[in-house]
C-alpha cells in the first residue's frame, strides 16, 4: 500500500446530482501547467464506471475530449471476483461507523483507514477470512486512540493483490442524529450505493493521472471543465545541427518547456548551461567528438528523464597520420613525409621542438642519416586554409638495424588502419579482400573492391598487412623492391596459399614456409605480438588474424586471444577477442595455427 496516497490524493472530486436514464455525455478539456494546451493533444483517456471499462478516447488538438455512454446498473449487482467493499454507514458519522464487506474467495486481507493526504490512520483488520459477509467498525480514532479531526477519510481493503477504496466523512459535531438502539445495539441504516466515474489519463509526455468522481446518481451531462495535467520538461523546438570543429566546443540556445525545476546533463560529454534573461537555456558543449549525443533533461524530483538527440556537423581537424613515423636506422639514409589528413586546402606545418641531430624538416619531410639511437616526440602546429591552428604530434624512433624485428613492422602497419568503419567487412567475389590495389614489380598482385568502399575480408587484410610490412622493411633498409627474388607470379601463388586451400588448413604458415619468408610456430608459448594466426572454430568457420596477446583467467590459464582482423561484428578492421572451446568461446585449439615472418637477411631459398 505504499502507493495508496497516489490513488486517493488529491484528485478525488465529489459531485451530488440527479439521475437521468438516458445516454450520459461527459466532456472536459486538458490544460498543461502553464494554462495552455501544448502536449495536450492526442492524449489517451480511459473511462471506467464502477470499476468497469466503458470507453477509450483521445484528446483533439486543443486538449478537448468527450464520452457518450449509457447509464449503469447499481454497483451492488456486479460483485468483484474475490471480495466487494460496501459503503460505510452511517455516512457522515460521528462516534462510530460500520465498514461492511463481502468475501467471495477465502484468503488473508487487510482493512485500513487513510486520511486525505494518504497517511494511514488506523489498521482495522489484518486476518484470514472465509467466504461470507463481514462488518468491521471504526470509531474515528487513530492508532494512539486520539480523536481524528473532522474531514474526509478513506477505507482500503486489500486481498489477493487487489485493492478497493471507499470514501467516508467524519463529523466532530452533535448535529448527526443518534442511531436507534435496540437491545443495546445501534441500528445503522445502509445508504444507497454510490456511482464512481474514473478517468485514467496517460501519455508519454505527461505525468499520468487518475481522477475519480463519486455521485449518488450520474447526471445526463458531466462537464469536467479544465483538468490540469503536468507536462514533463522537453525541447519545445528541435535544435538545428551544430557546426563544430572535431574536438572543439559548441554553443547553442535551447527553447525548453518546463513546469518544474530541471537539470541538463549528458553521458557523452561535459557541458555547462544557464538560463538567459528571456528564460531560454544557453548551453556550452565541451570537446565535442561525436556526431550525435544524448541530452538528458531531468526534473529535480528525479521521477522523469527525457532523452533528446543533439546532432553535430563535424569539420574534421587536420592531423598527422600515422602518429608513429616510419622507423629510422643508424647509418641508413632516411626520408619520410609527415602525412596530414582532414585538412582543407594547403597546410602549413611548424615544428615546435627540435629534431635529433642531424635530421632536418624540409617542408613536411623529415630527412637525415642517424648516427645514434633516440626516441623523439615531435610537436607541430598545423594551419590549413580555414586559418585554424591545430596542435598534433608524431613519434620518431631511431634503431640499430640489428635490433629490428619483422613483427615490429607488422604492428606499425596495422595500427595505421582507422578503426571507425572506413574499412568495412565484405565477403564478396570479384576482389582480393584488400583495402587498396597492391603492386609488386609494376604488376598488380591483389585488387581492391571496385566499388571504392575500401572493404575487406580477413585473409585479404592480413595478407595486405604482411605485404606492406615486408615491402616497407625492405625500403627502410635500402634493399629496394625485391623480396627474396620472387616474381609477381610467385606472389600471386603465395596469395592463393595464404587464403587457405582447404578446411582446417594453415594458409599463412604454408605460404611463408613455401617461399622462405617465414616459419610455423609449433608451441603456443612462443607466439608473439604481430604473429599471423589461422583460427578454426568448432562451428566449422575459419578466420585469418594477427595476434596481439593471450587472455587468461584468475588462475592464470590461457583462455583465448586478442587479435586484429576484420569482421562484421567489429564493423571491419579492428581488434577483437575470442575464447577457446570450453572456455567461453569456440576456437578449436587443435586446429589453430601460428606463423611469423622473417627479416630479409633471414630469408631462405624456395
Amino acid at each position: 500500500m505504499n502507493n495508496i496516497k497516489y490513488l486517493i490524493l488529491p484528485f478525488l472530486l465529489i459531485f451530488t446530482v440527479y439521475l437521468q436514464a438516458d445516454d450520459i455525455n461527459l466532456y472536459g478539456n486538458l490544460v498543461n501547467g502553464r494554462g495552455g494546451v501544448e502536449k495536450c493533444a492526442n492524449v489517451r483517456i480511459k473511462l471506467y464506471v464502477n470499476s468497469k471499462a466503458k470507453a477509450l478516447t483521445y484528446t483533439d488538438e486543443n486538449g478537448a475530449f468527450s464520452f457518450i455512454f449509457t447509464d449503469v446498473a447499481d454497483a451492488d449487482t456486479d460483485k468483484p471476483g474475490d471480495f466487494s467493499l460496501d459503503q460505510n454507514y452511517p455516512n457522515p458519522f460521528n462516534d462510530k461507523t460500520a465498514l461492511p464487506y463481502s468475501i467471495h474467495s477465502s484468503g488473508s486481507l487487510k482493512l485500513d483507514v487513510y486520511d486525505i493526504r494518504g497517511h494511514r490512520v488506523r489498521s482495522i483488520v489484518q486476518d484470514y477470512h472465509s467466504v461470507g459477509q463481514y462488518s468491521s467498525y471504526w470509531n474515528g480514532r487513530n492508532e494512539m486512540d486520539q480523536r481524528c479531526s473532522q474531514g474526509i477519510y478513506f477505507y482500503v481493503l486489500e486481498m489477493n493483490g487487489r485493492t478497493q477504496i471507499r470514501k467516508m466523512s467524519l463529523m466532530n459535531s452533535d448535529f448527526i442524529s443518534t442511531p436507534m438502539i435496540i437491545n443495546g445495539t445501534p441500528l445503522l441504516a445502509k445508504p444507497a450505493v454510490e456511482q464512481i466515474v474514473k478517468l485514467v489519463i496517460e501519455d508519454n509526455d505527461i505525468e499520468n493521472k487518475t481522477l475519480s468522481y463519486t455521485y449518488a446518481s450520474i447526471p445526463g451531462t458531466l462537464n469536467l471543465a479544465d483538468i490540469p495535467i503536468h507536462v514533463y520538461a522537453h525541447l519545445a523546438v528541435t535544435p538545428d545541427s551544430l557546426y563544430v570543429m572535431e574536438g572543439g566546443d559548441a554553443f547553442d540556445t535551447l527553447d525548453i518547456y518546463f513546469e518544474r525545476p530541471f537539470t541538463l546533463a549528458s553521458n557523452d560529454l561535459e557541458l555547462n548551461w544557464e538560463f538567459t534573461p528571456d528564460s531560454t537555456v544557453a548551453i556550452h558543449y565541451k570537446k565535442v567528438n561525436k556526431s550525435s549525443i544524448t541530452l538528458n533533461i531531468k526534473e529535480d524530483d528525479g521521477i522523469f528523464i527525457l532523452f533528446s538527440k543533439i546532432n553535430f556537423d563535424f569539420d574534421r581537424r587536420a592531423a598527422t597520420w600515422p602518429h608513429k613515423l616510419r622507423r629510422a636506422y643508424i647509418d641508413i639514409p632516411y626520408s619520410h613525409d609527415i602525412k596530414i589528413e582532414n585538412n582543407q586546402g594547403n597546410v602549413q606545418l611548424a615544428l615546435k621542438n627540435s629534431l635529433p641531430t642531424p635530421f632536418v624538416l624540409n617542408n613536411k619531410t623529415v630527412q637525415g642519416t642517424a648516427t645514434g639511437t633516440s626516441e623523439t616526440m615531435l610537436y607541430f602546429d598545423l594551419v590549413d586554409d580555414r586559418n585554424v591552428t591545430m596542435e598534433d604530434s608524431a613519434l620518431l624512433v631511431i634503431f640499430r638495424p640489428e635490433d629490428l624485428t619483422f613483427n615490429d613492422y607488422v604492428v606499425d602497419v596495422l595500427e595505421e588502419y582507422h578503426r571507425d568503419g572506413r574499412y568495412p567487412y565484405s565477403w564478396v567475389s570479384g576482389y582480393s579482400g584488400v583495402t587498396r590495389d597492391l603492386y609488386y614489380k609494376d604488376s598488380r598482385i591483389a585488387n581492391a573492391n571496385p566499388d571504392s568502399s575500401h572493404s575487406t575480408y580477413c585473409c585479404g587484410l592480413t595478407f595486405e598487412v604482411y605485404f606492406r610490412s615486408i615491402s616497407r622493411l625492405n625500403q627502410d633498409l635500402g634493399l629496394g623492391e625485391d623480396i627474396n627474388e620472387m616474381t609477381s607470379t610467385n606472389f600471386r601463388n603465395f596469395i592463393s596459399i595464404w587464403f587457405v586451400q582447404s578446411t582446417l588448413g594453415d594458409g599463412p604458415g604454408l605460404a611463408l614456409e613455401a617461399y622462405g619468408l617465414g616459419d610455423k610456430i609449433a608451441d603456443m608459448k612462443n607466439v608473439q605480438k604481430g604473429d599471423f594466426v589461422q583460427i578454426w572454430r568448432t562451428s566449422g568457420s575459419g578466420h585469418s588474424v594477427i595476434f596481439m596477446n593471450w587472455t587468461t583467467n584468475a588462475a592464470g590459464d590461457t583462455t583465448g586471444m586478442r587479435y586484429w582482423s576484420t569482421q562484421t561484428s567489429t564493423n571491419g578492421a579492428n581488434y577483437n577477442t575470442e575464447y577457446f572451446d570450453g572456455l567461453g568461446g569456440n576456437i578449436d585449439k587443435a586446429h589453430t595455427y601460428y606463423s611469423r615472418g622473417r627479416k630479409p637477411e633471414d630469408f631462405v631459398g624456395y
